[in-house]
């Protein structure tokens, strides 16, 4: 996602919006980050971070997940992330308890860049999962890394990000 996003930044909360009405639940959230630097995921999980890459951002016992069609969920950090503008991004999502129909925006990332496994209530989780070139719409917010730079810097270098 390197390319997507361009520079460094301290991600500190996540936004999904909801195309239709839905509502649920996921309990024992858990959002993980790592910097990677594959290009391609692997169809197992293990495969694409480094043993200990994974840094927990948020843990929530039950996430409602319902609202209405166009409104967003933003989720906080427990713990920021520190996303360093050259590898890539890898967001893992867990939650092995619950039920939904929260669907969010989508759009096509061209290669394969979700892994999804899907698997039954109270059931375990696979050690792979079907590969996807869906990514879900998402807004990361944060602060920008703008350390020695000038405000004309700033509207240059955010300017050519288009």
């Amino acid at each position: 996602m390197q390319e997507d996003i361009g520079f460094a930044l301290e991600i500190g909360s996540i936004t999904y919006v909801r195309p239709n009405s839905c509502s649920g639940w996921a309990g024992d959230f858990s959002m993980k980050m790592a910097h990677v630097t594959i290009d391609q995921l692997s169809e197992t999980f293990a495969d694409n971070y480094a043993p200990g890459a994974l840094q927990e951002v948020v843990f929530i016992d039950s996430l409602p997940l319902g609202g209405a069609s166009g409104s967003s969920l933003t989720i906080e950090f427990d713990q920021p992330f520190w996303y360093n503008g050259s590898d890539n991004l890898l967001i893992d999502i867990y939650y092995p308890q619950g039920w939904s129909c929260a669907a969010v925006h989508n759009w096509e990332a061209g290669p394969a860049r979700s892994l999804v496994d899907l698997f039954p209530y109270y059931g375990s989780p696979g050690s792979t999962g079907d590969l996807y070139n869906l990514v879900p719409y998402m807004v990361l917010e944060g602060e920008l890394e703008l350390m020695g730079m000038t405000f004309a810097g700033i509207k240059v270098e955010l300017g050519t990000q288009r």
